[in-house]
């Protein structure tokens, strides 16, 4: 995916050898001259003992000394520590941690141990919760595990419930509707200290629930809270939050994902990006307020769908031409030109699965529950 190239490229410049692992066979990397070798592993969600047994034989064989999991399989890493090799260093935290943060409904729960003021929330396990709640129309309904926004579903009144699909390994939870600005942030930390963080707004375009394009600002209030929250966890690892912040100007989390996101890209404008994940740092790397990437190729594909005005048409155009793109590169082109056949292959995974092209695609990947029934 698009973060783990950035990482690779970060890693290879700074002098390091970057192996990569994936259960898709040809990824962004496989091509990619910043990548020593590509390496194929078993899904974690459908073969996890075969996953962590293969991940386990390549850290030994090429003698890895970090391993950074990318997307959801951090979940399926964390839970493969104990098999691991110790002298290897796994950058996330635990797995009890990265449930209560990936959880929607454990991370609202944790908020309120933390004593972290949180948008009322209640737990949906099957239809008789969903008529008897107590919370006010508008809300929002949506899986405990999930993401995106692709399942969340809006209740404007009581009178129009949806028909939901109930799982007891994934319950619903509802969440009261907030009007709002709202911000993404990415944030790198080691050891209850934050190392580089940064935030972007939440413009939404691509399937409807993905940002294509991202340009940094500066929201103390955020950084306040995301170093409240590293520090109370003792945190190692990439965590990234989605905010809104009310009419009133207060903040609230919506939901966590303890994982890359787009945000790397733009602290990935730091030459020492790398240095984040190997070494404690004295100060926080924040990109400037001018830092901006896209996808160029997702916006070519959906970018059309925000033109609705004649204004928001040109501020397409504008960003689509000024913003870098995030896998173009005159050193590495390969990676660039595979993008059509990635894509043909996620668009197969959207047809076979019925969902948004990323969350089909990295299905294999996927953290939903099931694990734990």
């Amino acid at each position: 995916m698009f973060t783990a190239l950035e990482l690779t490229r970060s890693f290879h410049q700074a002098g390091h050898r970057v192996f990569v692992a994936d259960s898709n066979r040809v990824n962004l990397c496989t091509v990619s001259n910043s990548v020593t070798r590509s390496l194929v592993l078993p899904s974690p969600r459908f073969q996890f003992e075969a996953f962590q047994e293969q991940l386990k034989k390549i850290i030994k064989e090429y003698q890895i000394d970090l391993v950074i999991p990318v997307l959801e399989e951090t979940l399926w890493v964390a839970k493969a520590r104990p098999n691991l090799p110790e002298n290897c260093q796994l950058f996330c935290p635990d797995l009890s941690v990265l449930k209560q943060l990936h959880n929607k409904w454990l991370f609202y729960q944790l908020q309120k141990e933390l004593d972290i003021s949180t948008i009322p929330t209640r737990q949906i396990k099957n239809a008789e919760d969903l008529k008897k709640l107590d919370l006010p129309a508008p809300y929002v309904l949506k899986p405990s595990y999930s993401r995106g926004s692709f399942q969340l579903k809006k209740v404007s009144s009581k009178d129009s419930l949806p028909n939901l699909p109930f799982d007891s390994n994934n319950p619903w939870i509802a969440q009261a509707w907030i009007e709002g600005p709202k911000y993404c942030s990415y944030t790198i930390c080691r050891n209850g200290r934050i190392q580089a963080h940064t935030v972007y707004p939440n413009n939404v375009a691509g399937d409807g629930v993905y940002c294509l394009h991202f340009e940094a600002l500066k929201h103390p209030k955020i950084f306040q809270w995301i170093e409240n929250i590293v520090r109370k966890l003792n945190l190692t690892g990439q965590i990234s939050f989605d905010f809104i912040e009310d009419q009133e100007g207060r903040l609230f989390a919506i939901e966590c994902n303890p994982r890359s996101t787009s945000g790397m890209h733009l602290i990935a404008e730091s030459a020492s990006m790398p240095n984040y994940f190997l070494e404690d740092g004295d100060e926080v790397f924040q990109p400037s307020s001018e830092a901006g990437k896209k996808y160029g190729f997702g916006m070519m594909l959906y970018g059309w769908k925000q033109r609705e005005t004649e204004q928001s048409f040109w501020g397409f155009v504008k960003k689509f031409f000024s913003l870098k793109d995030v896998v173009f590169c005159k050193k590495d082109l390969w990676p660039f030109l595979l993008q059509i056949f990635i894509f043909s292959s996620a668009l197969y995974y959207k047809l076979k699965y019925k969902l948004p092209i990323p969350a089909a695609f990295l299905n294999d990947l996927n953290w939903e529950g099931e694990e734990e029934g």
